[in-house]
């Protein structure tokens, strides 16, 4: 993923619950959005932008399974770009 600027951009974000049994976080879980907001922080390209999710925006469920959902929402970034996130994917680890 390149340094990210301009008005913004599209991202697809996997995160992994550990724990079991596993209950999948709904997509506006505190969790699942605490999660998203240490992927974007902790990935490369966010370390070397010094990138952060300052808020979300129109959290919405697109589908789900026993072993994932489907999620998508705005993010505001700390470099004001509004950023799509698109097709967040929540997995448990087993």
């Amino acid at each position: 993923m390149a340094i990210m600027s301009g008005l913004g951009f599209a991202a697809m974000v996997g995160l992994l619950f550990a724990s079991a049994p596993v209950t999948i976080p709904a997509c506006d879980n505190y969790f699942a959005q605490s999660g998203l907001k240490d992927v974007v922080a902790t990935s490369p390209a966010g370390k070397a932008a010094g990138l952060a999710v300052v808020t979300l925006a129109d959290v919405k469920e697109l589908s789900r399974t026993p072993t994932e959902a489907r999620c998508t929402a705005r993010a505001r970034m700390n470099n004001v770009n509004v950023v799509s996130l698109v097709s967040v994917v929540f997995k448990p680890r087993l």
